[in-house]
C-alpha cells in the first residue's frame, strides 16, 4: 500500500500529534507499506530524524507562513499517485490542499482529528471561528473516515459526535512500550522519591502556572519539580518561578527529543502532573504510566478516560490549586510499595489497551476497509 501521511510538524514535540504520526509511519513501513510523509519546512529548524528511517520525508517550503501554519499549494501535485492520503489535523495551510486533491481528481483521504486549536486573544479566536465555519467543516466533512483519539473530547469539540456519525472511528493513540517501560534498575530515593514531573510544550493551555502555584505550598516539604519542555512561554515561567522564590525547587530541563532520556525522566519521578485546561488525549500521561509512573491529571475530557482515580493515578478539579495540592500530598502519603503498585497497574493498562502494536493493527484495519469499500460506513 502506498500511503501519504500529511502532518504539519515533523519530527514532533514530545507527546504531540507529530509523535503519533512518526510512530505510525515507522510501524507501517516495518510492515511493508510504502510511506511518505509530507510536512512543512520551518526556517532555521534542525531535524533530528536518523538517515536510516524506513519511510520518506518531503519537506515543503511554505509560500506564506504564520506561526506553525504555512501555505503549501505544491502539496496538491505531490499527492498524486498515492493509494491513500492520511491527514493529521490540524495543519492550517496544508489540509486545504488535501481537500482540493479530492475535489479535482477524486483522491480520497481520511483524517485523524488530534486536537482543537486554542487561540489566545480575541482576534485569533475570531479568525479561528471563521476558519472552522468554512474550511474546517469542509475538510472534515469530505474525509472518508474521521479518526478521533478520544470520543468525549471530540464530542466537546466544535463538531461533536453528531456531525458525521457514520465516519467516526475512535482510535486511541499508542505507546511504544519497549521504549517506555519501568526502569530495569532500582532508582534511588534521592533521584525520584519526591520529584514531580511536568512534560509538555510551555504554552498557556498546559497550565504550568497552576503547578507552580501548587509548588509554593509543596516546596517546604522538600518536593522538587522537573519541567521537561521548551518554547512558547518558557521565559515567562522561569520568571514566575523566580518571583515565587522557587529557583531551588524547580528545574527547567528544556526540550527532550531523546525518547530514551524522556523515559528516564518518567522512571525517576514520583508522579507526572498534567494540569492542562484542555487535552485531546495526553500521550505523555500514557508514556508515564507505561514507565510505572503514577499520573495526577485535571479531570477533563481527553484525560479522565486514561486514569482510574485511586488505581493508577488521581484526578483533580480543573483549575483548582487547592485540589491539586491535596492530590499530590495524597500520593506522597502513600508508601513506596503502594506507589509501585499504582505504577504497575498503570503499566498493565497501557499494555492491555494502548500499545503501539494494537494501535497500528487497528489503523491497518481501517485502511484496508477504507480501500475495499470506498464508502463512508461505520467500521
Amino acid at each position: 500500500m502506498k500511503i501519504a501521511h500529511v502532518v504539519g510538524t515533523f519530527p514532533p514535540h514530545p507527546g504531540g500529534m507529530g509523535q503519533v504520526a512518526l510512530d505510525e509511519c515507522r510501524e507501517l513501513a516495518a510492515r511493508g507499506h510504502h510511506v511518505t510523509v509530507f510536512t512543512m519546512r520551518y526556517p532555521g529548524a534542525s531535524y533530528q530524524l536518523s538517515s536510516g528511517e524506513p519511510f520518506s520525508v518531503v519537506r515543503l517550503h511554505p509560500w506564506l507562513k504564520a506561526g506553525d501554519a504555512g501555505a503549501v499549494p505544491q502539496l496538491l501535485f505531490r499527492l498524486a499517485g498515492f493509494d491513500l492520503v492520511h491527514l493529521h489535523y490540524p495543519w492550517y495551510g496544508g489540509a486545504e490542499w488535501v481537500w482540493l486533491a479530492k475535489w479535482l481528481r477524486r483522491q480520497r483521504y481520511l483524517v485523524t482529528y488530534h486536537l482543537s486549536a486554542q487561540p489566545v486573544g480575541w482576534f485569533k479566536r475570531a479568525v479561528q471561528i471563521g476558519y472552522d465555519l468554512i474550511w474546517a467543516r469542509t475538510i472534515l466533512g469530505n474525509a472518508e473516515k474521521l479518526l478521533v483519539v478520544d470520543q468525549e473530547y471530540f464530542a466537546n469539540s466544535p463538531w461533536g459526535l453528531a456531525s458525521w456519525p457514520a465516519k467516526i472511528v475512535e482510535l486511541p493513540n499508542g505507546v511504544d512500550t519497549a521504549v517506555f517501560q519501568p526502569a530495569s534498575r532500582t532508582v534511588s530515593a534521592e533521584k525520584g522519591e519526591r520529584t514531580i514531573l511536568f512534560v509538555g510544550n510551555l504554552m498557556p493551555v498546559k497550565r504550568l502556572d497552576l503547578l507552580l502555584l501548587a509548588m509554593r505550598q509543596l516546596s517546604p516539604d522538600n518536593v522538587k519539580l522537573v519541567v521537561v519542555g521548551g518554547g512558547y512561554d518558557e521565559k515567562k515561567y522561569q520568571k514566575l518561578t523566580a518571583d515565587y522564590g522557587l529557583q531551588t525547587a524547580v528545574q527547567f530541563a528544556g526540550r527532550c527529543d531523546d525518547r530514551e532520556k524522556l523515559a528516564e525522566y518518567y522512571q525517576q519521578a514520583t508522579c507526572l502532573v498534567v494540569p492542562s485546561e484542555a487535552e485531546s488525549f495526553s500521550l505523555v500521561a500514557l508514556e508515564a504510566m507505561a514507565c510505572g509512573c503514577p499520573v495526577i491529571a485535571a479531570d477533563i475530557p481527553g484525560l479522565r478516560a486514561r486514569i482510574i482515580a485511586g488505581q493508577d493515578g488521581f484526578l483533580f478539579t480543573p483549575g483548582s490549586v487547592a485540589d491539586l495540592v491535596a492530590k499530590i500530598k495524597l500520593l506522597l502519603s502513600l508508601s513506596a510499595a503502594e506507589r509501585r503498585q499504582m505504577g504497575e497497574r498503570g503499566r498493565q493498562k497501557v499494555l492491555a489497551q494502548y500499545s503501539l502494536e494494537q494501535h497500528v493493527n487497528r489503523l491497518e484495519e481501517v485502511y484496508h476497509l477504507f480501500l475495499q469499500t470506498g464508502k463512508s460506513e461505520s467500521i
